[in-house]
C-alpha cells in the first residue's frame, strides 16, 4: 500500500505544477464496470461481472495546447464469478470488490468547435478495497487491500458539460490469491475492467 500512495502523491505533485491559466471544471461521474479475471492457473472457469462506479471528478485543461489532467474519487464495484472445473461437486461463487477508485489520467483534447470535442486519456489508477477477505469452501482466499493499474481510454465532450467515455483498466498487481487447504499450490488473478462512463461538468 505504501508504494501505491507514493505513486499517487507523485502524480498529484505533477498536477500541482499545471499553469494557473488552465481551465478547471468539477463534476459528477458514473458508469458501468465490466470485469473479467485473468488467472495464473486454470483451476477455475470465470465469467464476466457487471458492477458500477460513481463519484466526484475534476478536469484540468490547458486550452492552448489541449493537454490536461482528469482526477476522480469514485466508489467502485468490481468482481468475478468463479466455477470449479476439477471438483466432483461443482460450485459457482461471485466475489465482489468494493472500494475507492482513484484514476489520474493525462488527457489530450481535440476541440472541433465549442459544442463538440474528443479526447484521449491514459494514466495510473489506484484502488483501495473496503471489503474484508472472503473465501469459499475448501479454499483460502485473500484479497489485496490496494491495487495499482493503468487506464487507457477516450471519449467525447458535448456542449462543454457532458463527457461520454470508454476506458480499459489493466491491473499491474494481483487482485487476490487463492490457495487450496493443505496444499502449497496457489492461484492468482487480476481483474481487467472495461468502463463506460457519463460525467456532467459544472
Amino acid at each position: 500500500m505504501k508504494k501505491s500512495i507514493q505513486i499517487l502523491l507523485l502524480f498529484l505533485c505533477l498536477g500541482a505544477v499545471t499553469p494557473i491559466y488552465s481551465q478547471i471544471q468539477f463534476g459528477i461521474k458514473g458508469g458501468v464496470n465490466m470485469s473479467k479475471a485473468s488467472l495464473s492457473r486454470k483451476d477455475f472457469k470465470t465469467d464476466n461481472f457487471t458492477g458500477f462506479f460513481l463519484g466526484p471528478v475534476v478536469d484540468v485543461t490547458v486550452p492552448i495546447v489541449g493537454v490536461g489532467l482528469d482526477l476522480g474519487l469514485l466508489y467502485s464495484q468490481k468482481g468475478v464469478t468463479f466455477e470449479n472445473k476439477n471438483s466432483t461437486t461443482s460450485f459457482s461463487e461471485t466475489i465482489k470488490q468494493r472500494g475507492l477508485d482513484i484514476p489520474l489520467n493525462l488527457k489530450y483534447n481535440i476541440g472541433f468547435n465549442r459544442l463538440f470535442g474528443m479526447y484521449l486519456s491514459a494514466g495510473p489508477d489506484f484502488f483501495f478495497a473496503f471489503d474484508s477477505d472472503k473465501g469459499f469452501k475448501d479454499y483460502n482466499f485473500k484479497k489485496k487491500k490496494s491495487q495499482v493499474g493503468m487506464n487507457f481510454g477516450g471519449g467525447a465532450k458535448i456542449l462543454g458539460h457532458l463527457h461520454l467515455g470508454v476506458n480499459y483498466n489493466i491491473p499491474l498487481n494481483n487482485s487476490a490469491v487463492i490457495s487450496t487447504n493443505g496444499e502449497d499450490q496457489t492461484n492468482k488473478y487480476k481483474t481487467r475492467t472495461w468502463q463506460v462512463s457519463v460525467a456532467y461538468m459544472f
